[in-house]
């Protein structure tokens, strides 16, 4: 058989199966995840902007007799990343030799994020396989009219891929002399028809019908991302336009370096010098793509450098890979123009590629990774008959929705987000899925948990440990299993359910928040941290002193970079009278407390939470200097509450230096004292101690 014929087919077994390997029949833990199998196996509406493309194309995998509905749509993905290495060879062939093109493509399959992608159910190793399908109808087949038709239908798919249109026009018309618009231009409206599905499949209810675009208008809303601000996430409205710029381009750089190896460099250094020598305008043509799905999308994306935001911007990071690997490949062609280059290549290559592929499995195969699985089973074991239960994240989120749709689990349950809450068509998609009704209620400020708690009467409610509810008159917060539950002030639970954490959860993997080294995994991880504090501060309350400290130190394993169970058990050694051990865990605190304001600054985080991270310090300082005084240091317990008074204002601290220096200095118990008024004017103690020591201060000047 042909080398040409033989190649593509070996290139699609190797990495059809690695992905395939690599995937699971489990629900993987990842963004939208949970949503995406809902949406392929029901023929739904997915979030802005809709991706009709992928529905369609992905809801034909959910039909073959592959496993359950999760494993199928997982290997749609892996299908979507092993056919864009075979059509990314097919490519590099038009310029390149065959073990050239094995090569470069090769770099590319076994690159993160990209392997990563083309094991979850999301829409994008299906984007990056289209555009390498548009890259070669433009360059390999060179058909303009084919080009308008994909480059549209794409948008069914991912919307960023506009940003790409303008260089492809400018290439066909200045470069190959593309003379008939008006039939491009008709190719290129008719992929739009895509967008057709969304108002079609709405009309009819499906389960899964986000934004409801069965309008002109609403299917324009959804498509434009309105809701979202047309951004790639909300949160980076909150910075000033490329403000982030820099921080991302680093981050880029250092993904490639870790992705493909250090070796890359001097390879694209050579592939962009080779490239330019080729031609002049087809390095400019991908100069440009590059520079467009690169530098220009982080600037528009404007992402802050922390952990969520990158693990969300990363899934844009294969498309300019895809432009680097063919860059790349030109690198390879120029080095290996010799025979006895070519023999050396041959076998540092190969060692290169087999370091790529440790560090993309470590970080890419999801095979036995039960995170997300054990999640929904937890929350469900732990949430009442006949419960309302309230999630805030993405993931876990959306992990649930999937159980309670496509697993029929716990139809008694009510699952309301709280992000969607405000939204008429979210409650009237809800009314399908078959779970008990009651009056919509927005959850976004507080005040709305308390008129919903009002309009439930008997029935339970229950939030998730990612969820955040603040203190509100009316309403108290108990620990309950692996959730919250929120009761109306004096109500009883009349239930205990301390040990379902310990003896009804599952806990499949390591469950060490800083052991897995991909984000969307930690995060499901530090619930149960979350969980296990909440448990020891109730039992904190109850004095069951033995059982917080199990609960606080087992929060400390799960997540050892969480501070608050080291502040619990630090005042668990001081109400023991154990001063000393009070100050090591009070001092253990502060140290993992200014770390994390060490990475809130450098993850560019919002002035809130920072604000929230130096409260939290400034307490700690406080209790540390509490502690202090018990052992009559007031040198060190005046160092502390000093300390405290530096990282935000602390009324607390500021009347605890005056109770240092009483008897000892009145200008200073004045002073501090009203320092602590001026932070908070209704401090009793304050306000009770203040008029007799500055009748000490006048006595003692007189």
């Amino acid at each position: 058989m042909d080398k040409n014929k033989i190649a593509p087919i070996g290139i699609f077994a190797v990495f059809f199966c690695l992905y395939g390997y690599t995937t699971t029949a489990f629900l993987p833990p990842y963004r939208d995840a949970g949503e995406m199998v809902i949406l392929l196996t029901t023929l739904g509406v997915a979030h802005p902007p809709g991706y009709p493309l992928y529905t369609l194309l992905g809801s034909l995998f959910s039909y073959l007799p592959l496993g359950n509905f999760i494993f199928r749509v997982n290997m749609f993905s892996a299908f979507c990343g092993a056919l864009t290495i075979v059509f990314l060879f097919l490519l590099l062939r038009k310029w390149h030799s065959i073990l050239v093109s094995v090569f470069a493509s090769s770099f590319f399959g076994f690159s993160v994020p990209f392997w990563e992608l083309s094991v979850v159910p999301e829409m994008y190793s299906l984007g990056v396989l289209w555009i390498v399908l548009i890259l070669y109808s433009c360059f390999v087949l060179e058909k303009p009219i084919l080009t308008a038709l994909l480059m549209t239908l794409g948008l069914g798919i991912r919307m960023d891929m506009m940003l790409l249109f303008p260089v492809l026009v400018v290439w066909f018309g200045s470069v190959m002399k593309f003379k008939n618009w008006s039939l491009f231009s008709l190719f290129f409206l008719m992929g739009l028809g895509v967008f057709l599905y969304m108002p079609i499949r709405s009309l009819q209810q499906p389960l899964l019908d986000w934004a409801n675009p069965d309008s002109l208008g609403s299917l324009f809303r959804s498509v434009s991302r309105k809701s979202y601000g047309g951004t790639l996430d909300l949160l980076s409205l909150n910075y000033v336009k490329g403000e982030n710029f820099m921080a991302g381009i680093f981050h880029f750089l250092g993904h490639l370096t870790s992705s493909m190896g250090i070796w890359i460099w001097p390879f694209l250094a050579c592939g962009g010098w080779a490239l330019y020598r080729h031609g002049k305008s087809l390095f400019l043509f991908f100069l440009t793509l590059f520079v467009i799905s690169g530098p220009f999308y982080l600037f528009l994306a404007n992402m802050p450098p922390n952990p969520h935001a990158l693990a969300v911007l990363e899934a844009a990071y294969p498309v300019p890979d895809l432009i680097l690997t063919i860059v790349l490949a030109f690198g390879l062609t120029f080095l290996m123009q010799t025979s006895i280059s070519r023999k050396i290549f041959c076998v540092l290559i190969p060692l290169f590629l087999m370091i790529n592929v440790s560090h993309g499995f470590a970080r890419s195969n999801k095979r036995w990774n039960s995170y997300t699985r054990d999640y929904a089973a937890n929350v469900f074991r732990c949430t009442p008959p006949g419960a309302i239960l309230v999630f805030h994240e993405d993931v876990q989120l959306f992990t649930l929705w999937h159980d309670q749709v496509m697993s029929r689990r716990r139809k008694d349950v009510s699952l309301i987000s709280t992000g969607l809450s405000a939204s008429p068509w979210y409650w009237d998609m809800m009314k399908r899925w078959g779970t008990p009704s009651f009056p919509p209620r927005s959850l976004k400020k507080n005040e709305g948990f308390l008129n919903m708690k009002k309009d439930i009467g008997q029935r339970p409610l229950v939030v998730g440990q990612e969820t955040s509810v603040d203190p509100i008159s009316g309403l108290q917060i108990k620990p309950h299993g692996f959730l919250v539950e929120i009761l109306e002030t004096g109500q009883v639970s009349g239930r205990d359910t301390s040990f379902l954490l310990d003896h009804l959860c599952i806990y499949r993997g390591t469950y060490q928040y800083d052991g897995d080294i991909e984000f969307f995994s930690s995060d499901l991880v530090s619930d149960y941290a979350r969980a296990y504090t909440r448990w020891g501060l109730d039992d904190l309350k109850q004095n069951n002193y033995k059982r917080a400290e199990w609960n606080f130190r087992r929060a400390e394993t799960i997540d050892p970079t969480f501070a608050r169970p080291t502040v619990h058990r630090g005042y668990l050694r001081f109400v023991k009278g154990d001063f000393d051990g009070a100050l090591q865990e009070y001092e253990r605190a502060i140290r993992k407390q200014t770390h994390m304001l060490t990475l809130s600054k450098n993850y560019k985080s919002l002035p809130s939470l920072v604000r929230g991270i130096k409260k939290e310090i400034s307490d700690t300082y406080t209790n540390a200097g509490a502690a202090a005084e018990k052992k009559k240091d007031l040198t060190k317990a005046r160092q502390y509450y000093e300390k405290a008074t530096v990282f935000g204002p602390n009324a607390q601290a500021f009347y605890n230096l005056a109770v240092s220096y009483w008897d000892r200095d009145w200008n200073k118990v004045v002073g501090y004292l009203k320092q602590a008024l001026e932070i908070d004017p209704h401090m009793a103690a304050a306000k009770k101690y203040l008029p007799q020591a500055l009748y000490r201060q006048q006595r003692g000047k007189s």
